[in-house]
């Protein structure tokens, strides 16, 4: 089994593509109306990976199955090398105040960055080197 795709509630979709698109380097989709709610998908490697909820109505939040309303610690995202990692954070910091350093976390071999999203949403994006 692997994970297919994240589904993430915004507020803004022009704001929130700027970050995914234009930060993290994702392809933007199409979008699709729902009753309550437009669905804009991301892509990675030629494969949905995101789908973006952005309620109708201003202020409201996107709709959730029986109303029950769930909760996501971080999406991470594996970057292929140390200089795409070290590029994604130079675009973040030219845009967004407050980004973290690289870190480097050797008791589980790998380099992390920490970004939010523009409405909260923790991004992690990773690169871990072949041993």
């Amino acid at each position: 089994m692997q994970v297919d795709h994240v589904g993430i509630d915004i507020t803004s979709c022009a704001r929130a593509l700027r970050f995914y698109v234009d930060v993290l380097g994702l392809k933007s989709g199409e979008t699709v109306a729902m009753e309550k709610a437009n669905i804009h998908y991301l892509y990675a490697d030629g494969k949905v990976f995101i789908e973006l909820f952005e309620p109708k109505i201003k202020g409201a939040e996107a709709p959730h199955e029986n109303n029950i309303r769930t909760k996501i610690r971080h999406v991470a995202f594996d970057c292929r090398s140390l200089e795409q990692l070290g590029a994604v954070r130079a675009r973040a910091a030219a845009q967004y105040d407050g980004v973290s350093e690289i870190c480097e976390i050797k008791r589980l071999n790998l380099y992390s960055l920490l970004l939010h999203d523009p409405d909260g949403n923790e991004i992690e994006l990773v690169y871990r080197p072949s041993l």
